[in-house]
């Protein structure tokens, strides 16, 4: 008598619950647009085209990138992908109706969003798609702890094979500098929150704990500023571009007391065209604004 999967799984209560799970990109669309996104921009995927009726160039692209022939790229689609997930139990995962007149949406599980199988990108690979839960659990607990976030990941040693149209590669995880980021700042938000409390308020070990928080993450901050510049950059949003040194490689001033303050120094207004204010009372009403003094 042949094993059976499924009643073994409806069977076991624990088991159901683990497996049964959605991945998260299925049920959560801010990640799974996010996924996605990455996937569209970043150079090693290329995920596309966007309208597959209209698909523009894309095709010749992928198909330059993989050193063949349109036709022979246009073969290479999410349809026959080995990561490409249509079995039933992620059918039921999806939201509303999976098939349109052009294909079938399905789970990529390479780059963790949903995509549909009129498309491509430079990362496929034979194999596919997934047709059997059986498998579909089995791709899923290989992703299980793994980074969702595209930008922590990295493809190195890429090679195409032009006779069976398969892309192999050697995949890095990165270090996810921003979901720590993000964490630490959440975790210090929530223990602040708690700590403001009336009722707590002369909780010492609760003050001691948001004390620890709150230092935990300004140094994990600035470690990252001081060791990892363009980690906190891309985190910050200013991409790669350091308000701290926009000097660039000019060096410090060689001037020691450029900007320091002349405390003997008397404001007399002149015609300059605007009016003087006066430092220290617009400090008062600057007060929890960052400023510079260039007095």
């Amino acid at each position: 008598m042949s094993f059976d999967y499924k009643k073994y799984i409806q069977n076991n209560p624990l088991l159901k619950e683990q497996n049964d799970k959605c991945p998260a990109a299925t049920q959560n669309l801010e990640l799974n647009t996010k996924n996605r996104d990455a996937a569209i921009k970043a150079e090693y995927i290329k995920y596309g085209p966007l309208n597959v009726n209209k698909p523009g160039d894309y095709w010749e692209q992928i198909a330059e990138y993989w050193d063949t022939s349109v036709e022979a790229a246009k073969e290479s689609k999410c349809s026959n992908c080995v990561a490409f997930d249509i079995s039933p139990r992620m059918d039921e995962c999806m939201p509303g109706v999976t098939s349109d007149d052009d294909g079938k949406l399905g789970y990529c599980w390479m780059h963790n969003f949903k995509c549909h199988s009129a498309r491509s990108c430079r990362t496929w690979a034979k194999g596919g798609p997934i047709t059997e839960d059986k498998v579909s659990y089995e791709w899923q607990e290989r992703n299980e702890g793994e980074v969702n976030e595209q930008d922590d990941v990295a493809f190195t040693d890429q090679e195409f094979d032009p006779k069976t149209r398969s892309l192999s590669a050697t995949v890095k995880y990165l270090p996810n500098f921003k979901k720590a980021y993000d964490d630490l700042e959440d975790a210090k938000g929530s223990i602040e929150a708690v700590a403001s409390k009336n009722e707590l308020i002369n909780d010492k070990q609760i003050k001691r704990i948001k004390d620890l928080v709150r230092d935990a993450f300004n140094k994990y901050r600035t470690h990252l500023r001081n060791n990892y510049r363009d980690e906190y950059m891309k985190i910050k949003g200013r991409g790669g571009v350091d308000e701290l040194s926009v000097s660039g490689d000019a060096g410090a001033y060689d001037t020691p007391y450029a900007f320091a303050k002349n405390k003997n120094r008397k404001y007399k207004p002149v015609n300059k065209g605007f009016t003087d204010v006066n430092p220290k009372e617009l400090r008062k009403k600057a007060k929890g604004t960052d400023y510079v003094d260039l007095m």
